[in-house]
């Protein structure tokens, strides 16, 4: 296990390392005609909930089962930089 995520848990006061992937769902990536160039990330069941909302109300999708698993599928893992990597140090 990379040290960053022990010393994460440690900070946190975990007891185990439990890495929680990062999702994101970008619109530049998906089909559109609105040229919209929203991305969002967090943890799965956010991003998935924001973007509902979003393909509902800026581009006009039915709030559907299908809208929903159809955005799931987009999901894709966002590459996330321990804390601390690349500030500046004083």
């Amino acid at each position: 296990m990379p040290e960053w995520l022990l010393l994460n848990c440690a900070v946190l006061g975990r007891d185990t390392a439990v890495a929680e992937i990062r999702k994101y769902v970008d619109c530049r990536e998906l089909p559109s005609e609105s040229d919209c160039s929203l991305k969002i990330s967090g943890r799965e069941h956010e991003v998935l909930a924001a973007a509902v909302h979003h393909a509902v109300s800026s581009h006009g999708h039915a709030e559907t089962p299908e809208l929903r698993a159809a955005l799931r599928a987009a999901l894709k893992d966002e590459q996330t930089v321990p804390s601390g990597v690349g500030e500046p140090t004083r």
